[in-house]
């Protein structure tokens, strides 16, 4: 079970008038992935962001990677909702992440 902290990050976002939006969505997964990879220990959670009209291929709202010392271990990319039922967006993001 997740802790109220993390789980309230998540009820704020859902909540939120625009909850795709970049600002409102980074913050619980940032929550919840210090959770898992907590900051006192080897583990990096790192941020990226990427403007919705990038034209640097698939238009990822945000990522996250979490590395030990200097190796990635996670990948997170979050999505547009819209996208996740198009096929063609889910296998162009694939391709970028193992690229």
């Amino acid at each position: 079970m997740w802790t109220t902290k993390v789980l309230r990050q998540f009820q704020i976002a859902q909540n939120a008038a625009h909850p795709v939006l970049e600002k409102v969505i980074r913050a619980p997964y940032n929550k919840f992935l210090n959770t898992l990879f907590p900051v006192d220990t080897d583990f990096t959670v790192i941020p990226n962001f990427q403007e919705v009209s990038s034209t640097k291929g698939v238009e990822f709202v945000v990522t996250f990677e979490v590395f030990v010392e200097n190796r990635p271990v996670l990948v997170l990319a979050l999505k547009r909702e819209a996208d996740l039922a198009m096929n063609s967006k889910r296998a162009s993001a694939d391709y970028q992440l193992r690229n």
